[in-house]
């Protein structure tokens, strides 16, 4: 059997927002929206959120399996679609107020 084409360079986040959660005072709100740009499907990848200070010093960093990110409606599907948008909505705990940047990184199992 032969493995699973792989491109994670193939996989291009198109929106990352960061908002407080109405609903808790130490909370966040996280919307991504990524897709895989590959020509072929392949795994959905593990998300890397991480949150810096302004001296890019890591404030709070959390890697996010398919299974914990992706909605249950989704869970079954075991590779991303060509060019389907994949939307992702995480509630998080405030890392705090020196946490003034926030990057998104994906990478494989």
């Amino acid at each position: 059997e032969l493995p699973q084409y792989t491109n994670i360079d193939a996989i291009r986040s198109d929106l990352l927002t960061v908002r407080s959660d109405p609903q808790r005072d130490d909370g966040l709100q996280v919307n991504i929206s990524f897709r895989n740009t590959a020509q072929f499907p392949q795994p959905f990848p593990i998300m890397i959120l991480s949150f810096n200070t302004l001296t890019n010093e890591i404030v709070a960093l959390r890697e996010f399996a398919p299974q914990e990110y992706l909605d249950p409606g989704l869970q079954s599907i075991t590779l991303m679609p060509v060019m389907a948008p994949v939307q992702v909505q995480l509630n998080l705990i405030d890392p705090g107020p020196d946490a003034v940047n926030y990057t998104l990184a994906f990478r494989l199992h």
